[in-house]
């Protein structure tokens, strides 16, 4: 097994573990590993940058790509209908002087930025704090799934793809987003993301938990009330 498929395994059992989307730390070098493989996936044999819009061809990059569009915040938005394929193009729109890749939709939107150094960089408090909010409803999460299959199987809310089991499916936040709920329970509690303390997790779980449990049960409650925003989609859905 290659170090990206391993990295992949380690972090899909990480997902088994917390029930849902929250997000793992890397394998040890990954993080190297990945930094390399899509700088290099930049440039020619000659050492020359590939032109806008050359469509990512390199099973590797490809790969890693996936991986970590699938771990960032905003994946539900940026993926949409899903990935058709990758290309590399200039951030000279955002007035920075590098390269990067960018999603082209499978329905033709695009290219869709994607900083794939956020996800690699150590997160910031606001990060963990949305990975925590994730976690304590992972439960809650599960029981929505599970319910949108009580009549039998249901189709992906974005490829129409049919959806035989729960086990497949995977909820996530359309209005309002997974971002846009935290914000607002957050400034409804008249809190700020740099003022929640969390508390670690207990082996052999990862990351953290809220470590005001009230404010946990709290957040539970607003979450349960607002599952008419959420839609099932299937889970290799960043593969299409």
């Amino acid at each position: 097994m290659n170090i990206a498929a391993a990295a992949t395994a380690e972090i899909n059992a990480e997902r088994h573990i917390t029930m849902e989307e929250s997000q793992a730390s890397f394998p040890r070098g990954y993080i190297t590993f990945a930094k390399k493989i899509l700088k290099d996936g930049k440039r020619n044999e000659d050492g020359t940058l590939k032109p806008d819009g050359t469509i990512v061809s390199d099973e590797q990059v490809i790969s890693v790509l996936n991986m970590l569009i699938e771990l960032d915040i905003d994946a539900t938005e940026k993926v949409g209908p899903g990935i058709a394929h990758w290309v590399i193009y200039s951030n000279r729109d955002q007035k920075r002087n590098s390269v990067g890749y960018r999603i082209m939709r499978v329905d033709g939107t695009g290219p869709i930025k994607f900083g794939y150094s956020d996800v690699l960089k150590p997160p910031k408090p606001r990060t963990y704090v949305q990975r925590a909010l994730t976690d304590e409803v992972a439960g809650l999460m599960v029981e929505f799934r599970k319910a949108q299959f009580n009549d039998g199987p249901v189709y992906c809310a974005v490829t129409g793809v049919r959806i035989e089991d729960f086990l497949y499916s995977k909820a996530v936040h359309r209005e309002p987003s997974r971002s846009e709920l935290h914000e607002a329970f957050l400034l409804e509690e008249g809190l700020t993301f740099e003022t929640v303390d969390l508390r670690r997790r207990t082996a052999p779980h990862s990351g953290f938990l809220l470590a005001d449990r009230t404010l946990a049960a709290r957040w539970i409650e607003y979450q349960r009330a607002r599952l008419d925003g959420m839609q099932l989609v299937h889970m290799d859905r960043f593969d299409r």
